[in-house]
């Protein structure tokens, strides 16, 4: 299923809509604990915050997404010029929908994820767009003009439940000449020192 991440709108012509939003709801699939960010729901996994950091209050709403409700938490940490969120999912309505296949297969820290990369910019009418995105502004990280992306995805074999991993870095823009090689070697680095991730049983 190819789905948009309200943040970071993974390419796709779905939009989310019927946009509900409640930090007192029945669910809550991610959590900060002791220097980690820890999901709670059928994929549970444990992320070191990475050193110098700051968190932002985990978020819980309920977004329809292709006509398939969802509930998602997502628990986001931000330094001046980075960001990690974490979105812990699950598709409501027994559809199964969830399949990332079609993306690229990859490890990280040992475990197996599907991958994809976006740069985007970031405009007024995204914003609008994307509460999620404003919840995040309004506490403090300012996104600047454009940011680079990549999202590790895992999905329950059922289709059902789903976490995915963004980690992102700001940039003036998404040209080519800023987007080099020389930026994804630093990228690639910065990527593998920040993230440590480790899965639950």
């Amino acid at each position: 299923m190819k789905k948009i991440i309200l943040l970071f709108f993974i390419c796709s012509s779905s939009i989310a809509q019927n946009l509900t939003l409640d930090n007192n709801s029945e669910f809550s699939y991610a959590k900060f604990e002791n220097g980690y960010i820890v999901t709670t729901h059928a994929i549970k996994y444990s992320l070191k915050i990475p050193l110098g950091f700051s968190k932002i209050d985990t978020y819980n709403y309920q977004p329809v997404f292709n006509s398939h409700p969802f509930n998602v938490s997502i628990a986001t940490v931000t330094s001046e010029k980075i960001i990690i969120m974490v979105s812990a999912e699950k598709v409501t309505d027994s559809s199964g929908i969830l399949d990332y296949s079609h993306f690229k297969p990859v490890r990280l820290s040992g475990l197996d994820f599907y991958m994809k990369d976006d740069c985007v910019k970031l405009t007024e009418e995204i914003f609008e767009g994307a509460t999620d995105l404003r919840y995040i502004k309004e506490n403090g990280f300012d996104f600047g003009s454009a940011i680079y992306i990549r999202h590790f995805f895992k999905n329950t074999t059922d289709g059902t439940y789903e976490y995915v991993l963004n980690y992102g870095e700001l940039v003036c823009d998404c040209s080519d000449k800023t987007i080099d090689n020389r930026f994804m070697r630093k990228f690639n680095k910065k990527l593998i020192k920040n993230i440590d991730l480790t899965i639950l049983k």
